[in-house]
């Protein structure tokens, strides 16, 4: 049996279990979709698509059937932004580039489905408290089981890493979730316990989240997730620790030992556990990062794709149609690699491969820089809903990181997205405006478990 197939039928029969077991719930049943999107991929022709426009539809349903904008007054300004947003996206797709309708709506989707899940996540909680404690649960178990499918993916390949399986919702076009992913999901794990990590098994849950960015071939993940963790600890949780603190920080070298030699990448034998070699790391990391503009080419590597931007949004006195309104979701992906493919449109950014376009870039391709700007207004208004602002400001932070430096993966995959969403809505209840932490921390990373029965949760509910 194909090894791939091996992989993605373990995903089928572990969705198929969380649907049973979540069955009574239409927007658990949207999660769980949106977090097994990779896996219908592999099996279904266009099956990403296919997800995209089922989870709009139940997403608008829900929307409906529950009278969702009656909590549009406590947000309108949010509303507001993100509605002048859809209406610039599809209009200028539409009626400027003249794309595909269907694959404009699909692209379209990875903002919709989030946004409406985050009203929803408000109206629940507006409604009873137990419907964010019920999702709290099915996350969880969503996380878990992106951490079980890695380790039996780097089981099952042998260390072989594929980068664009990701869990059960990365796709194989492509593996920037592995590392936007674990630092949302660290994010989810700080609201749950105020990283009062007293258990083994949280520190089980936390290097297994790790470990999937490393299982997907990942190079950032193995720096930014412990200077995440710092800042989480510290700045957001006031953290004052002892000898357990500097234990910590003594383990950061590791980590990064670890993680050079896990990373075949990062190695100049190419494989897992080659030797570590620290000059061939900051030269990888430099190539990849900036790179040698070559003759034609008028920046490489993801900090040749933020000149770029910042070359054509400064530029003022050259502005055109297509600086102001982009070329169209469907030239998104422009680079070096791919020119004959867009030679017929006459663009090219000079960058080596497509990997190298940044969040920001490829939106500014896509829906120019007057969609960028009306992006970001979006954003600030949707993290002004976080109450305590040292959180507020990390969390909007942490995805402009994203959104500039990296590929947008918080902002464009629908699972990481409205697991940002929900972490949005959840720290209302977790912490006081003040940053004094209120909330219940999961049963999974308290010392001794307490034994809490979710099906009692669900009857309560559901």
């Amino acid at each position: 049996m194909d090894i791939f197939v091996l992989y993605y039928l373990v995903a089928v029969i572990l969705m198929c279990l969380l649907v049973w077991k979540y069955k009574r719930s239409m927007f658990a049943l949207l999660l769980i979709l949106l977090a097994f999107g990779g896996t219908f991929d592999f099996w279904i022709p266009k099956g990403m698509q296919m997800i995209n426009i089922l989870t709009t539809i139940i997403g608008t349903y829900l929307v409906f059937v529950n009278k969702v904008w009656r909590v549009f007054r406590y947000f309108r300004y949010l509303v507001i932004a993100f509605a002048i947003f859809s209406v610039y996206f599809i209009l200028v797709n539409l009626l400027i580039h003249i794309n595909d309708v269907l694959f404009v709506f699909s692209q379209y989707s990875k903002y919709y489905v989030p946004f409406v899940s985050l009203l929803l996540l408000i109206y629940y909680a507006h409604k009873d408290i137990l419907y964010l404690r019920y999702f709290n649960q099915l996350i969880f178990e969503l996380l878990l089981i992106q951490i079980i499918i890695s380790i039996y993916k780097y089981l099952l390949f042998g260390g072989h890493f594929w980068e664009g399986m990701v869990g059960t919702f990365g796709v194989l076009r492509g593996g920037g979730a592995g590392t936007s992913f674990p630092l949302v999901a660290l994010c989810w794990v700080t609201l749950n316990t105020n990283l009062d990590l007293r258990s083994w098994r949280s520190w089980l849950f936390i290097a297994g989240l790790l470990l999937l960015g490393i299982a997907a071939g990942k190079r950032a993940v193995v720096l930014l997730f412990p200077i995440l963790f710092l800042i989480l600890s510290i700045y957001i949780c006031r953290k004052k620790y002892s000898y357990r603190f500097w234990f910590m920080i003594a383990t950061i070298p590791l980590l990064f030992y670890l993680g050079v030699r896990l990373t075949p990448s990062f190695n100049k034998e190419k494989k897992v556990w080659g030797n570590f070699d620290l000059e061939y790391v900051l030269d990888y990391t430099k190539s990849y990062s900036t790179g040698r503009v070559e003759e034609g080419e008028v920046a490489k590597g993801r900090l040749g794709s933020i000149a770029i931007f910042w070359t054509i949004f400064k530029d003022t006195d050259n502005y055109s149609i297509k600086t102001l309104f982009g070329e169209g979701v469907e030239h998104a992906y422009t680079s070096i690699e791919e020119r004959e493919l867009y030679n017929q449109f006459g663009v090219s950014y000079g960058l080596n491969h497509r990997g190298d376009i940044t969040g920001i870039l490829m939106l500014q391709i896509a829906i120019g820089i007057v969609g960028v700007i009306l992006f970001i207004i979006y954003d600030w208004f949707l993290f002004r809903i976080v109450k305590y602002k040292r959180l507020r400001w990390v969390l909007f932070a942490l995805l402009m990181f994203d959104f500039v430096f990296y590929n947008a993966t918080m902002s464009r995959d629908p699972f990481v997205s409205v697991l940002m969403m929900y972490i949005v809505v959840y720290s209302l209840v977790q912490h006081t405006p003040q940053g004094q932490y209120i909330g219940n921390t999961f049963p999974w990373f308290l010392p001794k478990q307490k034994k809490e029965n979710a099906n009692h949760l669900n009857q309560q509910v559901f």
